[in-house]
């Protein structure tokens, strides 16, 4: 059986009297509007601090619950806690960098999977065809990813946690395979000045022939010109841009005729028998159809819609073959989401001056040099505080009496207060000192380093 999540909800006064969550209207009059993510943005609160270092989008999401619901297993906090120690390590500073470039890469996969099926659910619509961004971000989404695994395998000391062997596990023979296909079926480059996407060469032979017929196009075009100018009366044969023949998507091909000449042609063409026909006139030029040219439509059609439609085909095959690996593809990206918070929480210890809490069932409060972050970085001087509290285990005895400390702290706590009364004038730090205690507590069952010089034995929430 799975094991059921052990977390704390903090309720919505909590969240904004301890500034742990904290939005605001964005600043800028046009981002503002009814739309959530438009109309605000992340202000001054614990999770902002470390949001911004978040360089996935499903990374700052998960970031976010991890701050809206701290975990109540110690076995999780110690977990990332080691995590995040092995990465702010002195030796792994340039392996860290590394990982969160690739980060940086990384798009939402499940967004762009979904709008992947829409593509395949609209096949007929050239329009709807997978876009070209679509297949750019799973191939980055699937480089980046491999990329990070060798970075991984680079951190000293990464090997006993369990982020090490998720990404093991994962990130191998599938992601390859995908990011293999679709290297080597799009053109991402030829994709990118179309506006479309484009199939490369050698992956299909139907198409590759109806391409070799449309880059030969313009010889034959020529070959016909020539051919046209020659059965023109001899006056007009060497006359400069009397006739050319061209070719337009969805017309086909056409003989281009100088205006000045195009009655005179017409009419001799047409007493030969060869069925002359207007289509329309722009750039000093009349466009018409022959036999020749609907000889050439009946041989060829038309090469355009012709390699489109193929390519439509082709396409929507991979993005088959590729939805066929989308389980796959979102677990990976769960775990980039997790990898790029414990990033995150590894880059604000180096930051913000963190250090490591240490966890304990024994309910103790203990810090040394305390800070509050938020306070610390609104003024230019901060006095660090300390704070050694004991509590109860919660639980009454048979008798109805509270028992106030647990047998295994009761050695280590003698003497220590249960309460603490605090006095002093306004503005002289109260408030602040017991939002530092909460927001140090807090942080720790989050699985992040805290603010302060030390600080051991928490109680889990």
């Amino acid at each position: 059986m799975a094991k059921a999540k052990c977390v704390s909800y903090a309720n919505s006064d909590t969240l904004e009297s301890l500034q742990i969550i904290e939005t605001e209207s964005h600043p800028n009059c046009q981002d503002q509007g009814p739309s959530r993510s438009r109309g605000s943005k992340e202000g001054l609160s614990i999770y902002g601090l470390f949001h911004r270092l978040a360089r996935t989008p499903q990374g700052r999401y998960k970031l976010r619950q991890w701050f809206l619901r701290p975990s109540k297993d110690k076995d999780m906090i110690e977990e990332r806690l080691r995590t995040v120690g092995t990465l702010v390590h002195p030796s792994n500073t340039n392996v860290l960098d590394d990982i969160v470039k690739s980060l940086k890469e990384i798009k939402n996969i499940k967004t762009v999977l979904k709008n992947l099926r829409k593509g395949v659910n609209n096949r007929m619509s050239r329009g709807n065809m997978a876009s070209v961004p679509i297949w750019s971000q799973l191939l980055a989404f699937a480089f980046h990813c491999l990329k990070i695994k060798d970075s991984v395998n680079q951190l000293q000391g990464i090997q006993t946690m369990a982020i090490f062997s998720k990404i093991c596990s994962l990130f191998g023979t599938e992601l390859g395979q995908v990011g293999q296909m679709i290297g080597q079926t799009i053109d991402l480059d030829e994709s990118k000045l179309i506006q479309r996407p484009c199939v490369n060469s050698g992956q299909d032979s139907e198409l590759d022939e109806l391409k070799r017929q449309y880059d030969g196009l313009d010889s034959w075009l020529l070959e016909v010109a020539n051919y046209m100018r020659e059965q023109c009366p001899p006056e007009y044969q060497n006359r400069p841009n009397v006739l050319d023949a061209g070719y337009y998507p969805r017309i086909g091909y056409v003989l281009q005729v100088n205006e000045a000449y195009a009655p005179i042609l017409e009419e001799y063409f047409n007493n030969l028998g060869r069925n002359w026909s207007e289509l329309f006139s722009a750039e000093g030029y009349t466009h018409f159809k022959s036999v020749e040219m609907q000889e050439m439509d009946a041989k060829f059609g038309d090469l355009w819609y012709r390699i489109t439609d193929r390519e439509i085909e082709v396409v929507h095959d991979l993005a088959q073959w590729v939805l066929g690996f989308e389980q796959v593809l979102n677990r990976i990206s769960e775990t980039v989401a997790e990898l790029d918070c414990l990033c995150a929480l590894a880059q604000g210890t180096q930051l913000y001056n963190l250090s490591r809490p240490q966890m304990t069932t024994v309910n103790i409060i203990d810090i040394r040099g305390g800070r509050h972050l938020l306070q610390e970085l609104s003024v230019d001087y901060y006095v660090a505080n300390d704070a050694f509290l004991v509590g109860g285990n919660g639980s009454e005895s048979p008798d109805g009496s509270d028992t106030t400390q647990s047998e295994s702290s009761s050695d280590s706590a003698e003497g220590a207060p249960a309460i603490l009364v605090m006095t002093g004038p306004n503005y002289s730090g109260k408030s602040v000192h017991l939002k530092q205690v909460a927001l140090i507590v807090y942080m720790a069952h989050v699985g992040s380093y805290v603010p302060a010089e030390s600080a051991s034995r928490w109680p889990l929430l």
